[in-house]
């Protein structure tokens, strides 16, 4: 999972300014899938197979990817898009969140039709912060390599998102120096 597909699940859970708590590796010790981050609140994030972001409930269903969205409710998909000829991506995500999202506790603001770029741009001109601020980046990259360090040393870790310190397993030098060997030819 990368940092674009972690970046939205920080943005959803309003954590673009903190972060998980504990990183796990699979359980079964693989490389691939399974390891989960672990917030304050005890929500889960794991890698899994299939859609790159895949909100769970009692009752439904949202997965998002770039580009993708499909909403799911009693097992009957309800509004989606994954590819052209299902419409429109705005408006599958605009028709959801009018018919199911009205009292929505947490309302994710939306760029403008610019996108990112358009946002960005924005911003420099207001001298305001963009939705897509480096700190909310810093943050979704370092849920990666939370995720990655879980993988490569198969142990769990615990992390301080606010001093951005290990608490619990980890060591600070696996972070120095480079992984790659081809970086020191």
């Amino acid at each position: 999972m990368g940092a674009h597909h972690l970046d939205i699940v920080q943005w959803a859970l309003d954590r673009d300014d903190s972060g998980p708590v504990a990183a796990m590796p699979p359980e079964d010790g693989s490389n691939g899938y399974g390891a989960r981050l672990v917030y304050d609140d005890g929500v889960e994030v794991s890698r899994e197979k299939g859609f790159h972001v895949d909100f769970l409930c009692e009752n439904g269903r949202i997965q998002v990817s770039r580009g993708k969205f499909r909403f799911e409710l009693e097992g009957r998909t309800v509004h989606q898009f994954l590819e052209p000829a299902d419409g429109s991506l705005n408006r599958a995500v605009l028709l959801t969140e009018r018919e199911f999202l009205r009292d929505a506790s947490v309302r994710l603001p939306t760029p403008p039709s610019g996108g990112h770029q358009q946002d960005f741009l924005d911003a420099v001109l207001s001298r305001g912060r963009p939705l897509a601020h480096v700190e909310a980046g810093a943050r979704s990259a370092i849920c990666c390599h939370l995720m990655n360090l879980t993988y490569y040393h198969q142990t769990s870790l615990g992390w301080d998102p606010k001093r951005l310190r290990f608490t619990r397993g980890g060591d600070p030098s696996w972070l120095k120096g480079s992984r790659r060997d081809y970086l020191h030819a």
